[in-house]
């Protein structure tokens, strides 16, 4: 009996043994499943957050977009608050009317960054030689390489035959203002022509279709492109209070880059460098020639009045915008780039003037809101 009961107990504790043994290796093999299923948690958590962040980083992106679009010159930081996280926004310039947007998105730990680099268009820009959202008098020969379109009324004096080598679309009446019809002035159209009528007297020869639809002309509107030129040309510490005289030979402006005149301009000289605007809020006087090298672009705008004012026979290489009038003088011979003005006079002369289309010069016009494009996306950064 003793020795039966000792086998019994010794068995028990083996089997106590082997409970104690059991149970502890399945607490560790539990304690070990919870780590990994707290890590995988974590790593799940932190996949879904940085998947957030990077949505919500595009978000912001879009966001800024959005506003740049009706205002180029916004430039606010955030942060903002999108859903369950937040974006932060960096601007950087660089120049040529293009900006580099980067959006940072945060979603719990998890950061995320998206960029995007925009260029303001232009969609004034086009492919005419001439545009003037007004009335336009001619009182000279005048041939335009390029479309030609006019909003309001085309009047010619005599002897201010027009010459277009391309379509000429008028919103207005082309007007013949002589008294006797061997005076009449003869408009030649290469292209099609629109217009809505004919008052007294002009000969017409054109080549192609005419219509009776006038043309569409994008509006813009002047202060707010006043504003983005001033932050431009701030950006550039070129911001000038005061008539200022320009003189282009031997400048060394950046590429890129915008002078804002807060007053008068004059402008002259040969310009060498890259990209270039200049803005007069009142008047700017080209009074000399200018000449453009063939890696130069050049614009020049006036908010009040543009007058190309040479005394010889001499060109300029520029695109020339006007807010308001243009004004180019009989000694002027060529304008190379193109015009866009509001309404355009010329001072009567004998010799012809040719305005001719140059798209390196209207590829350099300044953006203006309602015309952002995006050119580059890139992806990834953060945490």
């Amino acid at each position: 009996m003793g020795g039966k009961l000792m086998v019994d107990q010794r068995q028990r504790g083996a089997a106590l043994v082997a409970v104690l043994l059991a149970t502890a290796i399945l607490l560790l093999l539990g304690t070990g499943l919870a780590a990994l299923a707290n890590d995988d948690l974590r790593i799940t958590r932190l996949s879904y957050e940085r998947a957030l962040a990077f949505n919500i980083a595009e978000g912001g992106i879009d966001y800024a977009r959005t506003y740049l679009t009706e205002n180029p010159a916004w430039r606010q930081t955030g942060p903002f608050a999108l859903g369950a996280g937040s974006f932060t926004l960096a601007y950087t310039d660089l120049g040529g009317g293009r900006l580099r947007v980067t959006s940072t998105g945060q979603a719990g730990r998890a950061q995320q960054r998206v960029t995007a680099e925009f260029r303001f268009g232009n969609p004034l820009a086009g492919t005419s030689a001439f545009r003037a959202l007004g009335d336009v008098n001619i009182a000279r020969k005048v041939e335009v390489v390029g479309e030609m379109l006019v909003g309001g009324t085309l009047a010619l004096t005599k002897s201010s035959d027009l010459e277009v080598e391309g379509d000429l679309r008028v919103g207005g009446d082309i007007i013949g203002l002589v008294e006797r019809d061997k005076d009449a002035p003869v408009v030649e159209v290469k292209g099609d022509l629109y217009h809505s009528g004919l008052v007294g007297r002009v000969r017409l020869e054109v080549d192609g279709n005419t219509y009776p639809d006038p043309p569409v002309l994008p509006e813009y509107d002047p202060a707010e492109t006043a504003a983005y030129l001033e932050h431009e040309a701030r950006s550039w510490n070129q911001y000038y209070q005061g008539n200022q005289e320009i003189l282009l030979t031997d400048a060394a402006y950046p590429d890129g880059s915008v002078i804002f005149v807060a007053g008068s301009a004059t402008v002259r000289g040969e310009w060498n460098g890259g990209w270039l605007t200049i803005f007069a809020t009142d008047t700017l006087t080209v009074n000399g020639k200018v000449e453009c090298s063939d890696s130069a672009r050049l614009v020049l705008i006036a908010q009040t009045s543009l007058r190309v004012d040479l005394k010889s026979n001499n060109d300029v290489d520029a695109y020339l915008w006007s807010f308001g009038s243009l004004w180019i003088s009989k000694q002027t011979k060529e304008v190379k780039g193109g015009v866009l003005a509001e309404s355009m006079d010329n001072e009567p002369g004998n010799k012809p003037l040719s305005i001719v289309f140059d798209p390196r010069f209207a590829d350099g016009l300044p953006g203006l809101p309602g015309s952002l494009v995006t050119e580059n996306w890139y992806e990834g950064g953060g945490n």
